[in-house]
């Protein structure tokens, strides 16, 4: 029978700092996208760029989307953890 050793406390503030990098992400893109939309740059240059922002963009926010999905995962697995181990 396979032994459990993790520490749920450990485990939640894993979790939690999951949410938070989501939401400090999804945040940090539109922010970013925001403000390279305001700039004021018409040249070559900036369509290379537009098009290197939203390909990393729609990148990042593939993760979020991932990470957005293992949190509720994480946190689901804290209470039956507490319970198993007695704590």
């Amino acid at each position: 029978m396979p032994s459990i050793r993790v520490d749920p406390d450990q485990l939640e503030q894993f979790a939690n700092h999951v949410v938070a990098f989501g939401t400090t992400m999804s945040d940090e893109i539109r922010g970013l996208q925001t403000h390279f939309d305001g700039l004021d740059w018409e040249d070559v240059q900036r369509q290379r760029f537009a098009e290197l922002v939203s390909e990393h963009a729609k990148r990042l926010e593939a993760l979020v989307e991932v990470v957005g999905q293992l949190s509720p995962e994480l946190h689901a697995k804290i209470g039956p953890l507490r319970e198993y181990l007695g704590k």
